[in-house]
């Protein structure tokens, strides 16, 4: 794409930012989440959730799938990737399917000596939207206790916050969450595992040893 054309099509979303949320808006907008642009369908995508257009959910959710394949080249940074799950966050999107694709999401982009990974701050996203979806709690601290032995501290971090938020669950705030966390990640951290452990039993939550015995 040119210089030209990127410029053209950033003024176009820059325009839709203070326009009314009319038909118009809408297809353009859907139009620009299939850009094969990244940087371009983040800006589309944080607009979709500025703006409140929940009929753009599967727009959102086909773009996320989308640069998932060969991530990437498709997508550098994360930055499509992050934008959508804020995006379905913000629009309430309580169905766990992108969120739990995002928790599993690696992504090593070559730089300076090596390789790092790019999909912290998207796995802990996913984390904290997670939190709200509509999920049985067995099944959601599974899954966020799996995080809690994530390489990348700021992953640990956001898990650790979203199980606090997790609903029915008298939080503890930071303290709780320290108290799940360490300076290195653990094989599932033991400690995770203790607290939530505790937590399901002073709800008086079945199925606490199916969580612990994994």
């Amino acid at each position: 794409m040119s210089k030209q054309a990127f410029d053209k099509k950033m003024e176009t979303l820059e325009a839709l930012r203070a326009a009314p949320a009319t038909p118009s808006t809408v297809e353009q907008l859907g139009k620009a989440l299939k850009d094969r642009n990244n940087f371009l369908v983040s800006k589309a995508a944080a607009l979709v959730g500025e703006l409140g257009l929940q009929e753009l959910t599967p727009d959102l959710r086909a773009a996320f799938d989308r640069f998932l394949v060969d991530a990437v080249k498709s997508d550098p940074q994360c930055w499509a990737k992050n934008a959508i799950v804020k995006s379905l966050k913000n629009l309430g999107h309580d169905e766990p399917q992108v969120y739990l694709r995002g928790l599993k999401h690696f992504q090593l982009e070559p730089v300076w000596g090596g390789r790092a990974d790019t999909a912290a701050a998207l796995r802990g996203a996913c984390a904290l939207a997670l939190a709200g979806c509509a999920l049985d709690r067995i099944t959601l601290l599974t899954h966020l206790v799996d995080l809690l032995a994530d390489p990348e501290k700021p992953v640990r971090v956001d898990a650790a916050r979203a199980i606090d938020q997790v609903s029915g669950f008298e939080s503890g705030g930071s303290r709780s969450s320290q108290g799940m966390l360490s300076d290195e990640p653990r094989s599932r951290s033991e400690a995770g595992d203790c607290a939530v452990a505790r937590r399901l039993k002073a709800t008086g939550c079945d199925g606490v040893p199916a969580l612990t015995a994994r």
